[in-house]
């Protein structure tokens, strides 16, 4: 049996009510499909669907990965449309660029990516540390002008989840199946 899988930053639960309610600063239309708060997260690596078996060797990896990688903070999070450069698919929070994030994603990558899906899209791109607060399912007549900016927290990444996604007709469930502590200072 298989399971889907990735890699991900949680989010402390004042910020996750804080993006919940950020639907009700824009345009309410229907092809917007909005992350519910207890979805939110910064994925780190998407592996796809993983053997049953082989998810406790993965857990070894990972840990034993992310036993030097120090504590960091993500700063400055604004709301933008992506992907960058293209048609908008996607509503995100976007922070600003931090070795350490890149650091903690090529690191997972060159542990990990043996046990992803050979059969899903690749997580060979440009490092973007985000949060997807919304989904545009069709074209949607939005700009960044009518994103209105507020106050995001610096995410303190302190642990990473190992989780499980499993779709439902009503979206995603996710579940932790084990976390990983980073290194204090």
């Amino acid at each position: 049996m298989n399971k889907r899988l990735f890699v991900a930053i949680p989010l402390e639960p004042h910020t996750k009510s804080l993006l919940g309610t950020y639907k009700t600063h824009i345009i309410n239309h229907p092809n917007i499909t909005w992350t519910k708060p207890q979805n939110l997260h910064i994925t780190l690596y998407f592996l796809g669907n993983v053997t049953k078996d082989v998810i406790p060797n993965l857990i070894d990896k990972i840990n034993t990965t992310l036993l030097d990688i120090k504590r960091f903070s993500l700063k400055h999070g604004r709301v933008v449309l992506a992907p960058p450069n293209k048609v908008p698919k996607i509503i995100w929070v976007q922070f600003e660029k931090n070795k350490n994030y890149d650091q903690l994603c090529f690191k997972l990558q060159n542990a990990i990516q043996k046990y992803e899906n050979k059969h899903k899209p690749s997580n060979h791109k440009e490092l973007i540390p985000h949060i997807t607060i919304a989904r545009l399912r069709e074209f949607v007549d939005i700009t960044q002008k009518d994103l209105k900016q507020i106050e995001i927290p610096k995410v303190d990444v302190t642990s990473c989840h190992l989780m499980e996604s499993t779709i439902t007709p009503e979206g995603p469930v996710y579940e932790t199946l084990s976390t990983f502590m980073l290194r204090v200072i």
